[in-house]
């Protein structure tokens, strides 16, 4: 590519935010499917457009570094904050002024810190986050609710979101980053639990352009190879039923006919997990809309293989390095 033909890219891969009336419609079709805390205020625009100020400042200068890669990691939403005067309970991850603590930011400093570095400022873990490649981009551009139990009865219409926000705006990022195509990208995923899991398990996504090229380019990791050594490492089997230990794990091993859905876990249990395995596996087989009661060995597989595309590096509601839900990093 000549000089002049790199200088066309750079001018055509521009990054803009959304604008109001853009980013009101996607909130009101999440308000409609029950994704978000309450109705559109103008508020939440202003936020976002500040979020997008320190976003573009970040992303420059993570060009300036001229990464060779680049890892991207997928969150859900900015962090729901309670609005108060001082603001003390925001934690956007861009944002150098805003120093709650937070494992989104804490966990791959610590990941990529292998000269152990101290930082004194957030600002400080930014500029080396961003000299390592590292990216945050979340899916919806607004909080949305947390909630384990509501979250799980919602799937309607992620679809609309995936489609018209997060895969459009994410290849809006990679290519300004990216102008000349010399950057390789990887992937993992920093949403919830549920957020990771709806992301790699709902299948009206699959099809979607730019989906591949995000799970067909995983962070390198070490993740289960086989089903059996997914399940060994389990630790309980559903937390709810205090008798359901190593018998239903040796069931586990051995059958894998009639699963019982209250028995069969998603993930490794952690201290900070507030989800029952048993709510996960609903969800997730009402994202592939399964019918059944049981489980049978063809649908176990279909899961182990669809969660093990990317790595989800979230243990309960903290961000987890080098040992997460499906796998440990190489």
């Amino acid at each position: 590519m000549t000089e002049t033909e790199t200088k066309a890219e750079e001018v055509r891969a521009e990054l803009y935010p959304l604008s109001e009336t853009e980013f009101k419609t996607l909130y009101d079709k999440a308000w409609e499917n029950g994704w978000v805390y309450g109705k559109f205020f103008q508020e939440l625009y202003i936020e976002y457009k500040v979020n997008w100020v320190y976003f573009i400042d970040y992303i420059k200068n993570l060009k300036m570094y001229n990464p060779k890669k680049v890892e991207i990691l997928i969150g859900e939403a900015p962090p729901y904050w309670k609005g108060n005067a001082d603001n003390k309970d925001k934690s956007y991850f861009y944002n150098p002024a805003q120093t709650k603590n937070s494992s989104w930011l804490n966990a791959p400093v610590d990941w990529k810190n292998l000269e152990a570095r101290n930082f004194k400022t957030k600002q400080d873990k930014l500029v080396f986050l961003a000299e390592k490649g590292i990216v945050l981009i979340d899916i919806f551009p607004f909080p949305i609710i947390q909630d384990p139990k509501v979250r799980t009865e919602i799937t309607g219409d992620y679809k609309y979101h995936i489609e018209h926000y997060f895969l459009k705006k994410y290849i809006e990022i990679i290519n300004y980053i990216n102008p000349t195509h010399q950057i390789t990208f990887t992937h993992g995923l920093v949403a919830t639990e549920l957020g990771s899991l709806q992301f790699l398990c709902d299948q009206s996504i699959f099809d979607l352009e730019g989906y591949c090229l995000i799970v067909n380019n995983p962070i390198n990791f070490t993740k289960f190879t086989t089903l059996d050594s997914w399940i060994n490492n389990i630790e309980d089997i559903n937390p709810s039923k205090k008798n359901n230990t190593e018998c239903q794990k040796i069931h586990l091993k051995n059958h894998y006919n009639s699963y019982k859905v209250d028995f069969i876990p998603i993930v490794k249990r952690s201290k900070d997990d507030t989800t029952d395995w048993s709510d996960k596996l609903k969800f997730v087989r009402k994202l592939l809309n399964c019918k059944t009661t049981t489980i049978d060995k063809d649908e176990i597989c279909q899961i182990f293989e669809l969660i093990t595309k990317l790595p989800i590096f979230m243990k309960g509601q903290n961000v987890v390095f080098p040992t997460f839900i499906n796998g440990t990093t190489k």
